[in-house]
């Protein structure tokens, strides 16, 4: 008798290329709106909105908030502080929002930054967009600190700064 094993993985490239060589990959895509709204049926028209953009196409994400209520609860305050902290000016509200965050974990953490800003980038306008590319920039540069175990408090305190002076307006000048 033969075995079969099935492996799943986000980043295909974090396989090693001696496994990866040896498999058959199979490529699934995140599930449309419309394919997911069957599920949702039962939820209210703001339910249905937040968990769509909160499931990103997964079913699996969907199902499990739509069966723990709390969970449901928790998700949705973490997605409004996270937008809190990318609408906020000021650094010492927006160090307070990312301690909160930072209390979850760190997937959730980050999770809901990404989906606030992609929010963001939807609904604004050039001037918006703009700013939203300069928090991605921000983002992608706090994930690569992480890599190296810097101290949250510490990560938490560069983040606050940088997103401060990225939400504010650019200033131009005649010089």
């Amino acid at each position: 008798s033969s075995v079969v094993f099935i492996c799943t993985t986000e980043s295909l490239s974090a396989v090693l290329p001696t496994v990866r060589s040896r498999m058959r990959i199979h490529l699934f895509s995140p599930a449309s709106a419309e394919e997911l709204h069957p599920l949702l049926k039962d939820l209210s028209a703001q339910d249905r909105s937040f968990l769509l953009t909160y499931a990103q196409g997964g079913a699996g994400r969907l199902i499990q908030c739509m069966q723990d209520k709390e969970q449901l609860q928790r998700q949705r305050q973490l997605f409004s502080l996270s937008a809190k902290v990318l609408s906020s000016l000021s650094p010492v509200e927006i160090y307070a929002a990312l301690i909160a965050l930072s209390q979850e974990d760190e997937r959730a953490f980050l999770t809901h930054l990404l989906l606030s800003l992609g929010e963001r980038m939807r609904r604004g306008d050039a001037v918006e967009q703009q700013q939203s590319l300069r928090l991605h920039r921000v983002l992608l540069r706090t994930l690569r600190c992480q890599q190296f175990n810097v101290s949250r408090e510490l990560l938490s305190q560069y983040l606050a700064l940088a997103l401060a002076g990225s939400n504010r307006s650019p200033v131009t000048s005649n010089q």
